[in-house]
Formats: C-alpha cells, sequence, structure tokens
C-alpha cells in the first residue's frame, strides 16, 4: 500500500465516521419527521429522500440522477436503534471460523 492508498482510506475512514456520527445526532429528530422508513441523505448530509421501503427509496434517488452506492448514505429509522441493515456475519466473525468448535457441536461436548 503507498501513503497515497494510506492517506485515501484514512479519509474515507474519516468521512464515514463523521456521517455516523451525523446519524446518531440527528436521529431521534428524523424518527419524529420519518418514523419507520429509509431516509437517505446525501454527501452534505442533506436528506433527500424517505421512502416506506428500500426499494421505492432507490427509485426516488435514482429518479433524481443519483447512483444508490455512491452519492447517498442511507438508514431505515426506527425507535429500536439497535436494528440496522449491515452485512451478513461472515465466516471469520463466527467462532467455529476460526477453529474452535460452535457450542452444540459434539466435539465441543467431548471436551468438557
Amino acid at each position: 500500500m503507498t501513503m497515497r492508498d494510506l492517506a485515501e482510506d484514512i479519509r474515507e475512514r474519516e468521512e464515514a465516521m463523521a456521517t455516523w456520527r451525523w446519524w446518531e445526532e440527528h436521529h431521534d429528530e428524523l424518527l419524529a419527521r420519518y418514523p419507520e422508513q429509509f431516509v437517505a441523505i446525501d454527501k452534505e448530509r442533506t436528506v433527500i429522500a424517505a421512502a416506506p421501503g428500500l426499494l421505492a427509496l432507490h427509485y426516488v434517488i435514482t429518479a433524481q440522477g443519483l447512483d444508490f452506492s455512491e452519492d447517498v448514505d442511507s438508514k431505515f429509522l426506527t425507535a429500536n436503534k439497535r436494528w440496522h441493515f449491515s452485512r451478513a456475519r461472515s465466516r471469520i466473525d463466527r467462532p467455529h471460523a476460526r477453529g474452535r468448535a460452535p457450542v452444540s457441536s459434539p466435539s465441543h461436548a467431548a471436551r468438557r
């Protein structure tokens, strides 16, 4: 990795953290305006669309000439702040993928 790559990675991480903080700071205000809806913000962190479904939000974003994966950040606003979209747990996240047997496996029971 070159220094330019590292600098770009750091900048992208800082931008992602700033966006995450913005969502956290504005959660209650946005939830009051857009309860149980998907909300999209642009790179300046301005709400540009809201819809009850993710596909509907995608259509609104693309109708504005924006790329859903490049130009916006989106989140489902709910009173249960712990419920959010994330990637599926990867094999690395699972204990048995790191060489440990799952709790329910026969090999785990044999080691007791």
